[in-house]
């Protein structure tokens, strides 16, 4: 080190002048001299390294030595490296107190005797001293004698330099060159995977970090990466794969290398690969390839505080560096690896032949899979002329023309047969570096199989076409970009009454009305299911059509998506339903016709119950209209308040009676399904007063609490009340025959999402085993049709729903159905 040596050089001089001024320096022990030695003289060397006007020799003292070895004089500068204090120390000697390191003891002892024993005025000893606080220094000490007349030793004069700095550098210095060394030597040899691993392996023993590795970023996903050598507490260990965000690695990515001294989980919390390792510290570098691309990263962790120093980070750069080479030259050497073996895959497995003719026409290399195909072998013919391979002398036969053509530069193709086989036969100029033609290259691809299938293809749509042509149903094929049918079969034609040329020009919309019956414009409908189609799905939808003549044809329709010639052609099976939704709607009016007729047997069977409902009003009306006529002809002032009080009860019982007729009627009445928006509150309590003489008479007690925020359904009122009426009948039946205490059944109602369950529960004896209860003509009871539950099912499902039955958690049946409720009707602008 130049500043090492420089100070050296000082030194020497300085004890060159220390010797001569020893001469002239008073040999006298007396106080004055030793109260105040540092103003004896200011000219000798004790002045000059006490003086504070020489600053660069802080780390140097001057200490004498009397002849016995006791101290004589301690500068401040000794004072300031050892930390003595010039009383603590004087007439002591250095063996006296804790001022040598003990293992250099013996060190120190044999540069004394030099001194002492041998005819020598001056040396130099290296030794550790040990400052009064316990800290051990490395010193440099300058020894030199004084003598008298005689030659007699009268002191000794020490300069110690505190080179404890130069020796922890120049060890450092010497580490990292041992570190150096240590990775060039271990990594030069290696290549690929080799060298990753002996570079972290090496890295992690030089340099004394715990965990050391190299990891590639993941081109498919940039924000993941995987170690491709990994060196842990002294071993390699498996490769592992992190993600870089929340990571120290997320800024090696971009191009800047990273290091955390401690606390570095503190840092990056979410890193679990950190937490793993129970990391303190990090230093991570990119590897940058030549072309500026990040294509990693070499990184070292540490379980305790790292020192930041320029030289380590140099000498991880300096490796990141040759670790992106490594890795650049790994990644194209693998590359031309596979390329060479796809070529040789290509030309030796490949279903072709590939060959070289020279000038003449012989076969120089001849491959491939193909030759197979053909009985021969790989260079089978080579030396043979094309004449002699063909048997043939023409030369204007075709395969051998065209090898002509390429010696004259021309490249040609032809589709040739042999040995009933088809080939495909390409054939080019073969040309040396400087571009001269020296003989041909060919290539034949046997297209035999692909003959076969085009001939196999064709037949096969001709198939297709005939069989759509002959459909029963209509089929249309619908190009997507152009909005128009491009082929329509008979069956279409007949439909829609058009003919296939006319269709020709049309599309879906072109034969549609502008709204369905479901009120969604056509447009838009045919545009949802075309995507569906494209989609992937199979849509089946109902969609109204008009033929030529302007009637309307409702059908059945199912799409389905197909690829021809890199266009979608949407293929539609069109399926006219007209005579299939009369008999929907003549099923409708038998359904409706057999509810009528089960309402009407129902209110036969209730009639009794009605009757007395009916009799309790008219009843009051004929006491109240007694009791008004008796107030009339009383003598005396009529009592007006009363006579208005009972006319407004006959009233009132007259419309209540009223009430009750109006509801019979429609009960029993014949009009179709009409859904509409009700109360579904008022529906139950209908058929509440309905059964309520049956319950009363059998002494039956019937619940129902409307539930708070009922919302309006969507449903026909009559049709449910239906409904509620047979499931209410069933249920006193039930409880009639065995109940679990005193007979009840509760009806509720309550929202769930878009709809509202209705349920009827009883504590009857449950639902019997193995009798299909919802079918038509299946009842538990003896002398009943068995249509109640079948009926009511079919209104469920005519409502969207589904009429279900199951046991009650301990005791008894509970049957329920769904409605859909009302939407909102939005305000007005």
């Amino acid at each position: 080190m130049p500043r090492v040596d420089e100070t050296r050089a000082e030194l020497l001089a300085q004890l060159a002048e220390i010797q001569a001024k020893l001469a002239t320096l008073d040999d006298s022990d007396s106080p004055e001299h030793e109260e105040n030695p540092p103003h004896a003289d200011t000219g000798s060397a004790a002045s000059y390294f006490v003086d504070s006007d020489h600053p660069r020799q802080a780390d140097i003292a001057l200490i004498e030595w009397a002849a016995d070895g006791a101290i004589r004089r301690w500068t401040p500068q000794a004072e300031r490296i050892f930390g003595w204090k010039a009383d603590e120390v004087l007439g002591k000697r250095w063996d006296e107190f804790s001022f040598v390191h003990e293992q250099d003891i013996p060190l120190v002892e044999k540069s004394v005797r030099e001194l002492l024993e041998r005819n020598v005025d001056f040396n130099r000893c290296f030794n550790r001293n040990v400052r009064k606080d316990g800290t051990v220094l490395n010193c440099e000490w300058f020894n030199a004698v004084r003598r008298d007349d005689q030659g007699q030793i009268t002191a000794a004069i020490s300069l110690p330099h505190d080179v404890t700095e130069r020796v922890r550098v120049e060890s450092h210095m010497l580490h990292i060159q041992n570190a150096m060394r240590m990775i060039t030597v271990g990594t030069a040899r290696s290549t690929g995977l080799a060298f990753f691993q002996a570079l972290v392996r090496y890295i992690s023993e030089s340099l004394g970090f715990r965990y050391v590795f190299v990891a590639r970023i993941d081109k498919d996903s940039p924000q993941r990466a995987r170690t491709i050598a990994f060196f842990a507490e002294g071993q390699l260990k498996d490769d592992f794969e992190f993600d870089l965000a929340g990571t120290p690695a997320a800024n090696v990515v971009n191009h800047s290398m990273e290091f955390c001294a401690e606390h570095l989980q503190q840092r990056f919390p979410n890193d679990i690969t950190l937490t793993r390792f129970q990391a303190e510290s990090y230093l991570g570098t990119p590897l940058i390839s030549s072309t500026g691309e990040v294509l990693g990263i070499l990184a070292v962790l540490d379980d305790k505080p790292m020192e930041d120093r320029a030289d380590i980070r140099e000498m991880i750069a300096l490796f990141g560096d040759r670790t992106a080479i490594e890795i650049e030259r790994s990644v194209n050497e693998a590359a031309q690896h596979a390329s060479k073996m796809r070529l040789r895959i290509l030309t030796e497995q490949m279903p072709t032949v590939l060959w070289t003719t020279d000038l003449q026409l012989r076969f120089t290399h001849s491959t491939g899979a193909g030759l197979k195909s053909m009985g021969q072998k790989p260079n089978q013919f080579v030396g043979h002329t094309l004449f002699e391979y063909f048997q043939t002398d023409d030369e204007s036969f075709g395969p051998i023309a065209i090898h002509f053509a390429a010696l004259q530069g021309v490249s040609g193709s032809s589709e040739i047969e042999w040995s009933g086989r088809v080939f495909q036969v390409h054939v080019e100029p073969l040309r040396d570096p400087n571009g001269t033609i020296i003989g041909t290259i060919g290539l034949a691809q046997d297209i035999s199989e692909i003959k076969r299938v085009e001939r196999s293809l064709v037949q096969s749509e001709e198939r297709f076409r005939r069989m759509i042509q002959h459909a029963p149903e209509a089929v249309v094929l619908l190009d997507t970009q152009t909005g128009r049918f491009v082929m329509v079969n008979q069956a279409a034609e007949k439909l829609y009454k058009y003919s296939a040329e006319q269709l020709l020009q049309m599309g879906p919309l072109d034969i549609s009305p502008e709204i369905q019956p479901d009120g969604q414009p056509s447009a838009d409908k045919s545009r949802e299911v075309i995507s569906r189609a494209c989609a992937g799905e199979t849509p089946i939808f109902e969609w109204l059509h008009r033929d030529a003549k302007g009637a309307e044809i409702p059908c059945e329709i199912r799409l389905l998506s197909l690829e021809e010639n890199g266009r979608t052609i949407i293929r539609g099976s069109v399926t006219d339903v007209t005579e299939k939704k009369r008999a929907e709607e003549s099923l409708k009016r038998l359904e409706s016709e057999l509810a009528h007729v089960a309402r009407v047997s129902t209110m036969g069977e209730m009639v009794g119950g009605l009757a007395h409902e009916l009799n309790q009003p008219l009843y009051a009306i004929q006491n109240f209209g007694k009791a008004c006529g008796n107030l009339v002809a009383a003598e005396g002032e009529i009592d007006r308040d009363r006579l208005h009080q009972w006319l407004d009860r006959i009233t009132s019982t007259a419309q209540y009676a009223g009430e009750i007729l109006l509801r019979l009627r429609s009960f029993v009445s014949r009009e179709p399904i009409h859904k509409t928006t009700c109360d579904l509150d008022e529906i139950i309590k209908t058929a509440l007063m309905l059964t309520k003489h049956d319950a009363q008479v059998a002494g039956i007690r019937v619940e129902y609490t409307p539930a708070p925020g009922l919302p309006p359904v969507k449903a026909d009122a009559v049709q449910i009340q239906q409904v509620l009426v047979n499931l209410l009948k069933n249920s006193f039946d039930a409880v009639l025959e065995e109940s679990h205490g005193d007979p009840l059944v509760r009806v509720s109602a309550e929202p769930r999402a878009d709809r509202v369950a209705v349920t009827v529960t009883d504590n009857g004896p449950g639902l019997p085993d193995g009798i299909p209860i919802f079918e038509a003509f299946c009842s538990t009871k003896k002398k009943a049709l068995g249509l109640g539950l079948a009926i009511g099912t079919t209104i469920a499902k005519a409502h969207g729903g589904t009429l279900q039955a199951k046991n009650g958690p301990e005791h008894g049946a509970v049957f329920s159905f769904t409605l859909a409720t009302a939407l909102p009707v939005p305000d007005g602008p």
